[in-house]
């Protein structure tokens, strides 16, 4: 039986992006960065020259529309993370998303409620294991 290669389309050319989450995808046997967005399409095809990335966009939109792309990685500013969420999940993406949520708490529901033909799933990525005091603490309790 043949894999599934799961295709991530990564929206914005931030540092987090390119410095961690572009090479661990590209690491995986099982999945592959086939697209990168930016608000500034030259600064998306520089990256997506860089990394070998073969599809490059100059709006998030033009992302979404891409068949091809099963999951979207933002890394955008915290109080975009809603906005732009709900509308990679209107194509039917499932989305990684970077910590928080949202800024306020009683706009978690407008993401977490979106139900567009098929719900798409939603990752958070949080960090906490690496750091010092989730450390610690982990140490105490186990």
């Amino acid at each position: 039986m043949k894999k599934k290669i799961v295709n991530w389309g990564i929206i914005s050319t931030a540092k987090i992006g390119w410095e961690h989450v572009i090479p661990a995808i590209q690491k995986s046997k099982n999945s592959e960065v086939s697209a990168l967005a930016s608000r500034n399409l030259l600064k998306a095809k520089t990256l997506a020259k860089k990394f070998k990335i073969p599809k490059s966009y100059g709006s998030y939109k033009e992302l979404y529309k891409d068949p091809d792309i099963d999951i979207i990685y933002n890394p955008l500013p915290n109080h975009l993370h809603i906005k732009t969420s709900i509308e990679a999940s209107s194509y039917g993406k499932h989305i990684l998303l970077e910590k928080p949520l949202s800024l306020k708490a009683k706009e978690h529901g407008a993401l977490i409620g979106f139900q567009p033909n098929r719900p798409p799933g939603l990752a958070i990525n949080v960090h906490g294991r690496i750091n010092g005091k989730s450390r610690m603490a982990s140490s105490i309790l186990w």
